[in-house]
């Protein structure tokens, strides 16, 4: 979301050959204020990055990858047909980066290709993790600090045989997480590995957040039962608490992974429940129950002042609400089973196959 305007992607089913559209739609009245096309057929769009322009990566037969730029009123800018994967765009120092077999640097304003790197027989997709002061890479094996106005590299961090589940930025640290650890590098010189609890088998999952003093990582059993939410201590790399297993919601037709989000000194971990965490101390500060669960999605949205925060929730199939970081529930909303809930500043956006609406969760329902 752009101001009042709503950017999203759309799919054309209806005429001979399948292709995408992007769209803007004003959040005060759903109309559509502008669409693009694809010029060919493309059956892959990444969500859009918003800079000066708008700017999405695409893929498809017929030669339908490459990365689109658009001006914010929808007309193209420039289009680049090159091998690109299927995560969104990078956009910084006037340069938009993408990453395929080669990590591509292109100017904003022209499209002119502006350095690239081969990666050199990557076993795995890479990913652009982050763009600052350096273009960070992670290639599945390694990761990769490259310049970002020459291309050159500047540091790497392997991590032997260990795949690489994900990778965080931080301060200047790299949060790297395989199955069975996590490790923090400082441009490519490790400061501290940690093996997961292994008394559970525990494998690493994701890396949910990072504080000032800590870094949180949701891991799994092998067989993935018994998920955990674990603290490290960002100097040291020493567990500070484990939570208690979280177990994961078998229902007849699914099987659901808690969610789980860390905002200030709050972790969040939606199951059967929302419960919310002392992120310093692992103590559980409040739970609260919404539908008839599990919770399917789960968003905190920051109303201005640091640690003022307001938490969003799907429990179950059609109930939405909302939750101050005290666990007070100040809005709450029925929907008919959506296929995607986002929610954006005052605004709710809920998805199906057929079409887009938006609730005001400001309005007393």
């Amino acid at each position: 979301m752009v101001g009042d305007t709503v950017l999203g992607r759309r799919d054309i089913t209806e005429r001979r050959s399948e292709t995408r559209e992007a769209i803007a739609l004003s959040a005060e009245t759903g109309s559509i204020t502008w669409s693009y096309e694809t010029e060919r057929d493309v059956d892959h769009f990444t969500a859009v990055t918003v800079d000066d322009g708008i700017y999405l990566t695409r893929s498809g037969p017929q030669d339908g990858n490459g990365v689109v730029a658009l001006n914010m009123d929808g007309t193209k800018r420039w289009i680049v047909n090159t091998a690109v994967g299927y995560e969104r765009p990078r956009v910084a120092n006037d340069t938009v980066y993408v990453a395929d077999s080669r990590v591509y640097a292109f100017d904003v304003a022209s499209g002119d290709l502006r350095w690239e790197y081969n990666l050199q027989g990557s076993r795995l997709s890479p990913t652009i993790v982050d763009v600052t002061d350096t273009v960070v890479v992670e290639t599945g094996y390694t990761v990769l600090g490259l310049d970002p106005t020459a291309g050159t590299v500047r540091w790497e961090f392997e991590t032997g045989d260990q795949v690489i589940g994900e990778v965080q930025l931080s301060d200047g640290i790299s949060y790297v997480m395989t199955s069975d650890r996590i490790a923090a590098s400082s441009d490519g010189a490790e400061q501290w590995r940690t093996e997961f609890d292994t008394t559970t088998a525990q494998t690493g999952e994701s890396i949910v957040g990072t504080t000032s003093d800590r870094v949180f990582v949701f891991t799994s059993g092998d067989d993935g039962d018994a998920h955990q939410l674990q603290a490290f201590e960002v100097a040291t790399g020493e567990r500070s608490w484990t939570s208690e297993p979280i177990q994961p919601i078998v229902q007849p037709d699914f099987e659901w992974t808690p969610r789980t989000t860390v905002y200030g000194d709050i972790a969040y971990l939606g199951g059967e429940t929302l419960r919310a965490i002392d992120a310093t101390t692992g103590d559980e500060l409040w739970q609260a129950s919404v539908g008839d669960g599990p919770i399917k999605t789960l968003t905190v949205i920051n109303n201005g002042a640091e640690a003022d925060h307001t938490v969003f929730v799907q429990g179950g199939e059609t109930q939405l609400a909302t939750f101050t970081p005290d666990g007070e529930q100040t809005w709450s909303h029925s929907v008919n089973a959506p296929d995607r809930v986002s929610a954006i500043g005052e605004y709710v956006f809920v998805g199906t196959d057929n079409e887009i609406c938006s609730l005001n969760r400001l309005e007393k329902s």
